[in-house]
């Protein structure tokens, strides 16, 4: 076998190898580095964006939930990333 032949399971475990990195390494950035981590809020929220979509589709949507944040984390709360209230 070549070095530059690769097979197709190979080349399907280098690509989740390489996701799975990816993915540890904006979530480092979001929880530590990220201008806002200072912020309060859900630490599902502040990995991704999977806490704005399950509220999205599956409860009433984020804005009602947004009050509920403010009462806990007071008024600078973060949801999202990029979803500063």
């Amino acid at each position: 076998m070549s070095l530059l032949t690769l097979d197709s399971a190979t080349c399907f475990g280098f690509a989740i190898v390489a996701s799975l990195f990816w993915i540890s390494c904006i979530t480092i950035f979001r929880f530590f580095f990220h201008p806002l981590s200072g912020f309060p809020g859900p630490k599902l929220a502040i990995a991704s964006y999977a806490y704005e979509l399950y509220y999205d589709l599956y409860m009433t949507g984020l804005t009602f939930k947004l009050e509920e944040l403010h009462k806990r984390y007071g008024s600078h709360e973060k949801s999202s990333m990029h979803l500063q209230c």
